[in-house]
């Protein structure tokens, strides 16, 4: 279909907004979908993180223009991060360094996880020269990173200490500040590349586009640690959407690949991003509706399992017990919005069509997104024609009875699409015993193992097993062995039946 990328959107909490394949990265191929997305109920966003701003900063004004823009801070580390080795015998100590540079942990968080660390209750207790060998591994930030706020250094702050951090590993000096770094030991090489000196005077230039919008109180959500745990520590939740969204775009490469066709890779791509957002939303509860005293019946190891995954499901069980006078077991199960239009990953492309649709500088000038004067009620396409299903014997709603042609995949209310099972819903059901259709036809029974693997294709003679009494021959039929066989028949000839 001529896809090339595939631009989304995470929001606040880490849920995947959007997600639609495009023909290039340009703006105006998805800008349909990005126009989709502001008119979508309840989406009003104060700022944003892209990987290459302040580019196209009028257009993302022009849709939002009280919106504050930021660069990335995931993209400007790694601008500087894929120009070095990461062989050499200081890669990771020059990569805590530069994290140093850009931002530093919140003092009051950093203090606990100390006490934490030196007293045992994180495992086993660390000295301090354990804890500062540890914090120049990854393994300190995958580990507690979670535990930590990240506050960034303000402009003038960050280019100074980028500066510092560039002199400290460099080998050669042509006048200036002395180099402090050294080629690596056993391989001669030295850290930085040819395109190191240049990648880190861009990020000095856009150090002014990395500051937070918002005070670092109002940049994490808090979960409070379980009653259970012996270390007490509160674990924050990053409202930085780039984050979220790279960590999503490393499952995203596992949903599906381009061997598929392009429905059983959307089924997978739909479910998998439903199944992310549903993962986040069930974190997000440990802070919001579940109590303190419901924690401390829960194990912490199954706080991150969710429980269930098909919502409408639930919701189908509540409606029963609904009927029937009772308690809705499921109370928090979540329900699907109406159809709105929008489409993602392959539909996106096949409906909208970005290579030959008309556009305006970047802005899509389709009949939805070009006319401003059309009603809400207009603002959708049209949805596709799905086969009647048969009806189900319990009172629904007329909202529940609708099959929608395409999950959607939003920050709020996302479910999947109900697994329905065939059997249950066929009509065979109404069928009395005794009472089968003309056309019935009795299916072969297999007689053996070979026999029922030839029934998935019937191609060629059927194949017997060698104890099978449907193999031809007097002595298969006796279930004997085919190997020497005309020594079995002259055995029996003479009766002497021992094999």
């Amino acid at each position: 279909m001529g896809a090339t990328a595939v631009w989304d959107v995470a929001v606040d909490t880490g849920e995947i907004a959007t997600a639609v394949c495009v023909p290039t990265t340009q703006t105006m191929h998805f800008s349909h979908a990005a126009k989709a997305l502001q008119r979508r109920c309840g989406f009003n966003p104060s700022a944003t993180c892209s990987d290459t701003w302040p580019c196209k900063e009028s257009y993302w004004s022009s849709l939002w223009p009280e919106i504050k823009g930021r660069l990335g801070l995931f993209h400007y580390e790694k601008r500087i991060l894929r120009t070095i080795r990461k062989t050499h015998v200081d890669f990771h100590s020059a990569v805590t360094d530069l994290m140093d540079a850009v931002y530093e942990f919140e003092s009051t968080d950093y203090e606990k996880l100390l006490v934490a660390l030196k007293d045992g209750t994180l495992g086993k207790k660390h000295t301090t020269e354990e804890i500062a060998t540890l914090k120049k591994t990854k393994h300190f930030r995958d580990r507690h990173g979670k535990c930590l706020r990240k506050k960034l250094h303000q402009p003038n702050t960050m280019v100074q200490r980028l500066d510092d951090w560039f002199v400290k590993y460099k080998v050669t000096s042509l006048g200036g500040r002395p180099a402090g770094g050294r080629l690596d030991p056993s391989r001669g090489i030295s850290l930085f590349t040819s395109e190191t000196k240049t990648a880190v005077e861009n990020c000095k230039d856009k150090a002014i586009h990395l500051s937070d919008p918002l005070p670092i109180d109002d940049m994490y959500f808090p979960i409070k640690p379980n009653p259970n745990s012996q270390h007490q520590l509160t674990e924050h939740l990053s409202k930085r959407g780039e984050s979220k969204l790279e960590a999503f775009h490393d499952r995203l490469a596992n949903f599906a690949n381009s061997g598929m066709r392009d429905t059983l890779a959307d089924n997978l791509h739909l479910t998998g991003t439903a199944r992310y957002n549903l993962s986040i939303r069930h974190k997000r509860l440990f802070f919001t509706r579940i109590t303190t005293e419901e924690r401390k019946k829960l194990p912490a190891a199954w706080e991150k399992v969710v429980p269930h995954w098909n919502h409408l499901e639930l919701w189908h069980i509540n409606l029963m017990a609904t009927d029937l006078g009772m308690t809705m077991p499921f109370p928090m199960a979540e329900r699907l919005p109406p159809d709105n239009g929008e489409r993602f990953f392959s539909e996106y492309i096949k409906l909208v069509e970005p290579t030959t649709q008309k556009y305006s500088g970047d802005h899509c000038l389709c009949l939805i997104c070009g006319d401003t004067n059309i009603p809400p009620q207009l603002l959708t396409a049209p949805p596709k024609t799905m086969p009647p299903t048969p009806a189900v014997a319990t009172t629904q709603p007329t909202q529940q009875r609708q099959r929608l042609s395409n999950p959607i995949v939003a920050p709020v209310n996302t479910m999947m699409q109900p697994t329905f099972n065939p059997f249950v819903m066929s009509p065979w059901l109404q069928i009395q015993p005794m009472q089968m259709p003309m056309y019935y036809m009795q299916q072969p029974t297999a007689c053996c193992h070979k026999y029922n693997q030839w029934l998935s294709t019937r191609k060629g003679r059927p194949p017997h097993d060698v104890n099978c009494y449907h193999r031809n021959g007097h002595g298969r039929q006796w279930g004997w062995p085919t190997e020497n066989r005309s020594e079995n028949v002259r055995n029996q000839n003479n009766g002497n039946f021992s094999l």
